[in-house]
């Protein structure tokens, strides 16, 4: 089984785009104010946004810097760079075939 290389340029998710657009918006910030943001939304709870964090950490498209007992978190990829795919080796995921992957509405919206 091949392992997921963890460095920049690699393919974020939708899920994982959800949260990268909280964090253009405001940063930095904790986990917990993420979820503030985005968890009713979306139906998440904390551990899944500590989760998807994690994974864009991995990614090396947000950085974390200590405060006390928490991390706050920021993009380290402007929106603009991201979106416009100047980013190198970013994939938005957005796609003629699939341009629902673009939205920033939330999976309940469009159901």
């Amino acid at each position: 089984m091949a392992k997921r290389s963890n460095g920049p340029g690699e393919r974020i998710s939708e899920a994982e785009h959800a949260i990268m657009e909280v964090l253009w918006d405001r940063n930095p910030i904790s986990a917990a104010e993420v979820c503030d943001a985005i968890c009713a939304e979306r139906d998440w709870s904390i551990p899944t946004v500590k989760t998807l964090l994690s994974r864009l950490v991995q990614k090396q498209a947000v950085g974390t810097e200590p405060e006390g007992r928490k991390f706050l978190y920021r993009p380290l990829i402007a929106r603009s760079d991201y979106v416009g795919g100047k980013a190198a080796g970013w994939s938005t995921g957005c796609s003629a075939a699939a341009p629902r992957r673009c939205s920033r509405s939330s999976p309940k919206a469009r159901r």
